[in-house]
C-alpha cells in the first residue's frame, strides 16, 4: 500500500514539518512551543503539523490553548487523529519530519522518512542514531535553541539536505525486507 504514494526528488526550502505523535510526556511535544516562539521572534516561516487537536485529550487541549494564547497559530497545524492513508498523505505534503522525543522504541516515523525521502530532524539520542545513522539531522531535544538552530541551518540548504537524503536512501537500501528474509 505504501508504494502507491509517490515520493519526490525536489528539494526546496523546509517550511513544513510533521510530527506524528500523541501527547505522552516522553514525546516532548511541549518543547515545540518554545521552538515556535523562536521562529516567530526571528520571522522565520515554518509550520509544524501535529496529529492531535484540542479535542484529543486534556494535555492536547492545554497545548492547543497555549498556542492560541501565545499567538503561535501560524506555526502549527492540528490535524487530529488521522487514518493511515491520510497520515501518509500528510507526510508526503510535508518537507520533512520532526521528532523531539526523549525516548523511543523502533519508531515507524524514522522509517517513513526514509521511504518517502523526507528529511528527519530528531533527538540526538542513541535510539535515533542506531536506527538512522547519518540519515537524519540531530538536535538536543531539551533545548529549543538547538532545535531551532538545527532546523534553520537546513531551511534553505538544498546541498546539505541532499547529502542527508542520499544517506537516508542508502540506509533504506540496506534494510532487509520481508521478501529478502523469506526467500
Amino acid at each position: 500500500e505504501i508504494l502507491k504514494f509517490k515520493t519526490t526528488d525536489h528539494i526546496g526550502e523546509i517550511n513544513k514539518l510533521i510530527y506524528p505523535t500523541v501527547m505522552f510526556p516522553h514525546k516532548n511535544v511541549d518543547i515545540l512551543i518554545n521552538v515556535a516562539k523562536l521562529f516567530k521572534r526571528n520571522s522565520v516561516s515554518m509550520k509544524i503539523i501535529l496529529t492531535f487537536d484540542q479535542n484529543s485529550g486534556l494535555r492536547e487541549r492545554k497545548f492547543w490553548e497555549k498556542v492560541q494564547t501565545l499567538e503561535l497559530n501560524n506555526y502549527f497545524e492540528f490535524c487530529g487523529r488521522l487514518s493511515r492513508p491520510k497520515l501518509l498523505s500528510k507526510i508526503l505534503e510535508a518537507d520533512g519530519m520532526i521528532m523531539p522525543t526523549l525516548i523511543e522504541t523502533y519508531g515507524l516515523p524514522y522509517l517513513e522518512s526514509q521511504v518517502f525521502n523526507k528529511l528527519m530532524f530528531t533527538s540526538d539520542r542513541d535510539f535515533a542514531r542506531e536506527l538512522c545513522g547519518d540519515a537524519a539531522v540531530y538536535f538536543n531535544p531539551l533545548s529549543a535553541e538547538s532545535i531551532y538552530d538545527t532546523i534553520n541551518s537546513y531551511k534553505k540548504a538544498p546541498k546539505k539536505i541532499r547529502k542527508v537524503l542520499d544517506k537516508s536512501n542508502y540506509m533504506l537500501a540496506l534494510r532487509i525486507t520481508w521478501t529478502v528474509s523469506v526467500a
